[in-house]
């Protein structure tokens, strides 16, 4: 081995040796500077040195990026499912996102229909009619009581109104009396059913708005009534009036 080689053999040696025993990559190029000047001056004096210096930085880089390389594209790699992973948890994201605006929609839309139901239902009007001379609510309107108040159940803002009427038969005392007593009867069985009695108020008319002609019986039927009237925040009092 003649003297060059064995100069640039120990260049390689003292490059390694400085660059492991630092334990940092960066310092491979450094090593290779002090190694490469060291030797250059031995063979060829401080011009030698000089050249050495740079050849020796050369090399010490190289073998200290190409020590480095499995350690990015490691690196690389773990960003990359990291960033597979951010785009999943992202699509997650926004198909929630979706999903839950989709629900608000449906409420929303749900809530508008109570609403417009909850309007309407004020001023619906019906009635129930009566025997001749009776106060007696029957079957049928016991079973039209329960479906009223299961919707007056469900909207605490509704009051009734029950105005009695009676045909234009019998005295005008008696027919009064007669009426009330009919609007009675429909507010005891609301309040059997759970309505509270302030929600109520009761009007007695008597025969004075009876519309069928005397001597017409099939007439008559529809005179003996108690309308009822659903309204919002009435304001009046459960005391039955004589109108």
């Amino acid at each position: 081995m003649n003297s060059k080689t064995a100069i640039t053999t120990l260049l390689l040696m003292l490059m390694a040796s400085t660059a492991f025993a630092s334990g940092e990559t960066e310092r491979w190029g450094k090593a290779g500077v002090g190694a490469g000047a060291a030797a250059g001056a031995i063979v060829g004096g401080p011009p030698g040195a000089i050249i050495g210096a740079g050849l020796g930085g050369f090399l010490g880089g190289t073998m200290g990026r190409a020590r480095t390389v499995p350690d990015l594209e490691a690196d690389l790699e773990i960003a990359r499912s990291d960033a597979e992973d951010l785009r999943d948890s992202l699509q997650r994201t926004r198909s929630a996102l979706q999903a839950a605006r989709a629900d608000l929609s449906d409420r929303e839309t749900r809530i508008a229909e109570l609403e417009r139901s909850r309007q309407a239902t004020a001023g619906l009007e019906t009635q129930m009619l009566f025997k001749t001379g009776s106060s007696e609510l029957d079957v049928a309107a016991a079973e039209r009581l329960d479906r009223l108040a299961t919707t007056l159940r469900g909207d605490p803002d509704l009051d009734v109104r029950l105005d009695g009427h009676a045909d234009a038969r019998g005295e005008t005392e008696f027919n009064l009396g007669l009426s009330e007593d009919r609007a009675s009867a429909v507010s005891r069985a609301l309040v059997d059913r759970g309505i509270e009695q302030g929600r109520i108020s009761i009007h007695a008319h008597g025969a004075e708005r009876a519309r069928a002609e005397q001597g017409d019986l099939d007439a008559h039927a529809f005179d003996r009534r108690v309308i009822i009237r659903l309204q919002r925040d009435s304001g009046e009092t459960s005391v039955a009036r004589r109108d």
